[in-house]
């Protein structure tokens, strides 16, 4: 009998000891999702003034702060990815980036929700003086450098009397221009010019600009993100920082 009543006392013991294990279990992992929950993940183009590395290798940039800023705003940790603009569609598409800034479109739209617009972007055509390109009919027959994966406009990307040059950044693009192996540089006027800015160079190193567009770029909320449920108040808090005027000063106070 004593035999009987210690091994049932051992029984309830461990049952009791892995029901304690199993409690535990259940709320590590709860904590775990808790927390991951409350992280933003947004794609922002690796491309300067938006998204570049800094000094430590964080990414830092115009669209950083304002990814940052929303991120205060709804209490929720941010976690900037750069990335090529190539490879945003994709990530917002898979739901692997909650958040992006992309140029409106019906592709675009098809793949996130449309929060709060963001600063248009003036597409322009730079060129050495003397060599000004001063109509889109003047880039026939020469060459133009374009980001890898860009379609600034149809009529520069149709038109085959248009020699296009891909480039993998616009430093890369604008050192071709200035060597003389490309005709132009295509490009938003902000990203043009502060990588300009950065290699030394002032606005008169360059003929007038062709201004080309303006392309509407939106933030969007990825439709296949863990945050959708939060739609609406990411809707809010991102208009807010559109009505305060925050989104255009931190654009602007990277190009002087």
């Amino acid at each position: 009998m004593l035999l009987i009543r210690t091994i049932a006392v051992s029984c309830r013991r461990g049952a009791v000891a892995a029901l304690r294990v199993a409690v535990l279990s259940v709320l590590a992992l709860a904590c775990v999702g808790a927390a991951t929950a409350q992280v933003l993940k947004v794609a922002v183009i690796d491309a300067p003034p938006f998204g570049m590395k800094g000094a430590d290798g964080a990414p830092i940039g115009a669209a950083v702060d304002v990814a940052v800023a929303l991120g205060k705003r709804v209490s929720m940790a941010v976690e900037p990815m750069l990335l090529p603009r190539v490879r945003i569609p994709p990530m917002m598409t898979e739901g692997q980036a909650d958040l992006a800034g992309m140029v409106a479109s019906p592709a675009a739209d098809a793949i996130g929700h449309r929060l709060a617009p963001m600063q248009p972007l003036s597409t322009i055509i730079l060129s050495r003086p003397g060599g000004a390109i001063g109509s889109l009919a003047g880039l026939e027959g020469k060459t133009i450098a374009t980001l890898r994966g860009a379609a600034y406009d149809p009529r520069i990307a149709d038109n085959p009397a248009i020699r296009k040059q891909e480039i993998s950044s616009y430093n890369n693009g604008l050192n071709l221009l200035m060597a003389g192996r490309v005709d132009a540089v295509i490009g938003p006027e902000m990203g043009l010019y502060f990588e300009a800015a950065q290699m030394g160079l002032s606005r008169a190193s360059f003929a007038p600009p062709l201004v080309v567009n303006s392309l509407e770029v939106w933030l969007y909320l990825s439709k296949a993100s863990p945050q959708v449920k939060l739609r609406e108040r990411l809707e809010q808090a991102a208009q807010a920082l559109v009505a305060e005027g925050f989104i255009d000063s931190s654009m602007r106070a990277y190009v002087r």
